[in-house]
C-alpha cells in the first residue's frame, strides 16, 4: 500500500491494457528555451554556450548538459554552418567526411565515460545525434520560408535525413550512409542549370 511505481514511456499505446487501466497518466512537456538557458547559467555555463545548448536541446536540460560536457554544441554549430552553406547553394564537399569525424569524436568521448561500450554503437549514436540536429535545423529554416520551391528543397533534405536514419537503424555500413546523405543533400541544393 505504500509503494509507488513510476513507469516512463514515450509510447503508452504499447503498454498492456491491464497496466494502462491501473495507471495515472502524467504528461511532461519540454522546458522553455528561457528556462533551459537560465538553468545552464545557474550552473556557471557562459551565456553563449547556454544559448546554443538551450536552442539545440529542444527543451531538455539533461541533453543540454550532456552535450556541453561532450563538446556536441561546437560540432552542432559547425554542422549548422555547413547546412546554411547548402541552403545558399554552395557545395559542401567535405560533409560526409565531417559527419564521419564528428560521429567518431562523439564515440571517443562516450568510450572515455564507459570503456566497455561498443565503438561502433557509440559512432552510430553520434551519427543519429547529428542527423537529428541537422533535421532540426532544416525544420527551423522551413518555418519562415515563403518560397514554395525552397520549402520543397528543405522537405527533400529532411526526407534524405530520415532515409539516413532508417539506414542507420537497419545497420547499413556507416560510410555508405554518410555518402548517401551527402550526395542527396548536395543534389537537393545544387544550383539549377538551364
Amino acid at each position: 500500500g505504500r509503494t509507488l511505481l513510476i513507469l516512463l514511456t514515450d509510447q503508452p499505446d504499447l503498454l498492456l491494457p491491464t497496466i494502462r487501466s491501473r495507471a495515472q497518466i502524467v504528461r511532461f512537456a519540454a522546458l522553455s528555451f528561457e528556462r533551459v538557458r537560465m538553468e545552464l547559467e545557474r550552473r556557471k555555463i557562459d551565456r553563449a554556450a547556454a544559448d546554443q545548448a538551450a536552442k539545440l536541446s529542444e527543451g531538455s536540460l539533461g541533453a543540454a548538459l550532456h552535450w556541453i560536457e561532450d563538446g556536441v554544441i561546437e560540432s552542432a554549430m559547425a554542422l549548422n554552418q555547413r547546412i546554411d552553406a547548402l541552403l545558399k547553394g554552395k557545395p559542401v564537399a567535405d560533409l560526409a567526411d565531417w559527419l564521419k569525424t564528428a560521429a567518431e569524436t562523439y564515440a571517443k568521448r562516450q568510450l572515455e565515460h564507459d570503456d566497455r561500450a561498443s565503438k561502433d554503437q557509440a559512432t552510430r549514436e553520434g551519427l543519429g545525434l547529428y542527423l537529428r540536429i541537422a533535421s532540426q535545423h532544416f525544420r527551423s529554416q522551413l518555418a519562415g520560408e515563403t518560397d514554395s520551391a525552397a520549402r520543397a528543397r528543405r522537405c527533400a533534405a529532411i526526407d534524405a535525413i530520415v532515409r539516413a536514419e532508417n539506414y542507420l537503424d537497419a545497420n547499413v555500413n556507416i560510410p555508405l550512409i554518410f555518402q548517401q546523405l551527402a550526395i542527396a543533400l548536395e543534389m537537393t541544393f545544387a544550383p539549377v542549370r538551364v
